[in-house]
């Protein structure tokens, strides 16, 4: 796979081989720009035969046919936020000419896989008010299927537990076997005491560093873009994720201490090449980094642990994860290290949250199953798959119970994980990879101009990249090109919303005591200090002084369905306030054949805003259809017909409907093309005009002011 214009790092930019190395392991990392990659072909894609070329040609002509006129790229060819275009058809023409068909798992650039039959580790995230709680429900997990132990973070906050003394972790891992399961321990931005708890506790029980696995994973980079600010000076931070690296190569070699997590951009909206980007950026930083303290890519790898979110786009999805291994592969060359280094590394992934929704909540079934076997055939190392009910901020049983069992399911049992990159050959799929990954790498050239990831982040460039798209993916959902089946198109009107869950503060207190440290005597005393019965946030060494940070650009978490479900909220207010849901009556004009197709779209354009349909028979005459709304106790009338009738009808009806009550809302299903004729219908008293383009929240947001007021 190559990159256009650049092989590994462009010579014109800041360099990741720059202040890493002597002057000659230098050399060997600095590249031209045009220079050949060193694995696979210069040429993008195979040379079709000619033979099927013909046939292309044939097919292509025979489509253009068929679409009489109309253009082939718009109806036929979908762009992505990623700005790929997705073709209707892929065929060999279409395979990269670096994809060797003999290339196996563990093979650079590690598209198959790091290694042989990964085990993909079951991980689920408990929430419970108390440590005894949680221990029971860990049991019950690590009974029925789970085979991870992932603790809350130390200092979150919030109304649910976090294990923040020796004493409250001891009942929380009761009856459990760290030396049996993995445990994942979240770090934030400084280790030193999320690892004095891990090892506090397993000095009280007997156990080994050494027998320890999972992670205790730090990451300062990813925590800055979570709560919007970073210290001014964070050398001292990369210091003590540098020396807990050290000592867990020494002392720990199955932990994890560097965390990259890209979730904080996939929960902001990121699209799949921003997070291959931000994230191959965030880990040529450490890299750099840990070099210059004398820590080397081998021992920094293995102790790396990368976090990705899932979305909901299938395909793109398990490319991103084939696609990771391969940038990390092409970064390593570009160092003159080995690509092998990364195999020690893990992959992660966590169902999306940005893509679940608060109504018909059942439905996140079916999106966290999709999300969890595009991981699953992508290649991770582990899987977190959220709770269906988890957007409404509750922890039940039965949710716990069938996330656990789907991991079985898309794991094991319908044996999608046999063939090892089932993807593998597809021409689809590698070309789809190819693609995101050239994009990934021009993200990733942006920063590395602008200085690497930290100053790119306070410059603000990533954060913007991200809010661009978030615009997009917002139009997208509100003229329905993207679904969110039971919120913004089929609603169920039954369905009722609890309050918004609120959100846990984001801490950062652990920053206030940072300054540089002697790791191994700072970590044994905060580990005396735990067992002493201290608490997690006190066990600590502090500095002198705050340190002083600097605030970011922030990065808000994104959810899609959030706009909608406020529409339905705001409707369930009126109903509560009058005694009656908000109404519209659908307008039916003439046979069947006119006012169906019309009055079936308006019946589901305002359902989104809790408006139930009031649709009786269709209307002979524009009076009758008037005196209908007139009479009626409904916010809402809709006229529903054919661009045809129109001119004729909707004067008459508006008028009529205005003369008798102004505040009533007319909606007209369509848009005219002429401008003239929309300014006349407005001029007669139509407040608004649904279409397949026409903004669905701001239309659902004027029509629910206007029956507020």
């Amino acid at each position: 796979m190559i990159w256009p214009n650049a092989v590994r790092i462009p010579n014109h930019a800041p360099t990741i081989g720059q202040n890493l190395r002597s002057e000659s392991r230098r050399a060997r990392a600095k590249v031209e720009t045009n220079e050949p990659a060193t694995m696979g072909q210069e040429n993008n894609a195979s040379t079709p035969s000619a033979s099927l070329e013909t046939a292309l040609e044939a097919w292509r002509a025979q489509i253009e046919k068929d679409l009489k006129g109309a253009d082939f790229n718009k109806r036929l060819v979908t762009r992505t936020p990623e700005g790929i275009a997705l073709q209707p058809l892929y065929t060999r023409a279409n395979l990269p000419a670096s994809v060797d068909a003999a290339e196996k798992p563990g093979q650079a650039p590690f598209r198959r896989g790091w290694k042989v039959r990964p085990i993909c580790r079951r991980l689920q995230k408990i929430s419970r008010p108390d440590a005894a709680a949680y221990n029971k429900a860990l049991l019950d997990g690590l009974m029925n299927g789970q085979d991870a132990v992932s603790l809350p973070r130390p200092d979150a906050a919030g109304a649910d537990w976090a294990p923040r003394t020796l004493e409250e972790l001891a009942t929380a891992l009761d009856n459990v076997d760290l030396t049996a399961v993995p445990v994942s321990l979240p770090a934030g931005a400084d280790p030193l005491g999320a690892a004095a708890l891990l090892l506090a506790y397993a000095k009280a029980q007997g156990i080994a560093s050494e027998s320890l696995s999972g992670n205790v994973a730090s990451d300062p980079i990813g925590e800055a873009v979570r709560t919007g600010e970073t210290p001014a000076d964070d050398e001292a931070l990369l210091d003590n994720l540098a020396g807990w690296t050290r000592w867990c190569a020494s002392h720990a070699p199955g932990l994890q201490s560097v965390a990259v997590d890209a979730t904080v951009w996939h929960e902001s909206g990121a699209h799949a090449g921003q997070e291959l980007g931000f994230a191959l950026a965030t880990l040529a930083e450490y890299l750099r980094e840990f070099e210059n303290r004398d820590l080397v890519e081998l021992t920094v790898l293995q102790h790396t642990l990368v976090t990705f979110g899932i979305g909901p786009q299938f395909f793109m999805e398990l490319a991103k994860f084939r696609t990771w291994r391969v940038l990390v592969s092409k970064l390593l060359v570009g160092l003159g290290a080995d690509p092998a280094a990364a195999t020690g590394m893990k992959v992660h992934a966590c169902t999306s949250e940005w893509s679940k929704t608060q109504l018909d909540t059942h439905v996140n079934m079916l999106r966290g199953t999709t999300e969890s076997l595009s991981a699953v055939l992508g290649g991770v190392d582990g899987l977190e798959i959220a709770t269906f009910d988890q957007p409404l901020g509750e922890h039940s049983a039965l949710g716990e119970r069938v996330a656990r069992n789907l991991h079985a399911v898309v794991g094991e049992e319908f044996g999608f994980t046999n063939p090892q990159d089932a993807g593998g050959g597809s021409w689809y799929i590698e070309s789809l990879t190819d693609e995101l990954a050239r994009t990934a790498w021009d993200i990733f050239r942006e920063i590395e101009k602008l200085g690497g990831m930290r100053a790119a982040l306070r410059e603000g460039w990533p954060q913007s990249q991200v809010q661009s798209v978030v615009v997009g993916r917002d139009k997208n959902y509100a003229v329905r090109r993207n679904g969110l089946v039971g919120t913004n198109i089929f609603p169920n009107l039954h369905d009722k919303l609890p309050e918004p869950p609120v959100a846990d503060p984001i801490s950062t207190d652990g920053l206030t005591g940072v300054g540089p440290r002697n790791w191994p005597d700072c970590l044994s005393g905060a580990i005396s200090a735990i067992r002493d019965g201290v608490p997690v946030a006190n066990a600590a060494p502090r500095a002198d002084e705050p340190v002083s940070m600097v605030s970011l650009n922030p990065t808000t978490p994104y959810r899609a369905a959030a706009v909608y479900e406020s529409l339905r909220r705001r409707a369930e207010a009126i109903t509560q306030r009058r005694g009656r849901t908000p109404t519209a009556l659908l307008l039916k004009m003439g046979p069947v054949k006119q006012h169906k197709p019309r009055a079936d779209f308006s019946a589901g354009f305002i359902s989104v805003g809790g408006f139930e349909s009031l649709a009786k028979d269709a209307f002979a005459t524009a009076s009758e259809a008037a005196m209908a709304a007139i009479a009626g106790d409904v916010d809402v009338a809709v006229i529903c017909s054919t661009d045809d009738t129109y001119p004729e009808l909707v004067p008459e009806i508006s008028r009529a409907i205005k003369a008798a009550k102004p505040n009533l809302q007319i909606v007209l299903a369509g848009l005219p093309r002429e401008e003239a004729l929309v300014q006349s219908f407005r001029d007669a008293g139509v407040d608004e005009f649904i279409h397949i383009r026409a903004n669905l929240p701001d239309i659902l947001d004027r029509l629910l002011t206007a029956v507020e007021a």
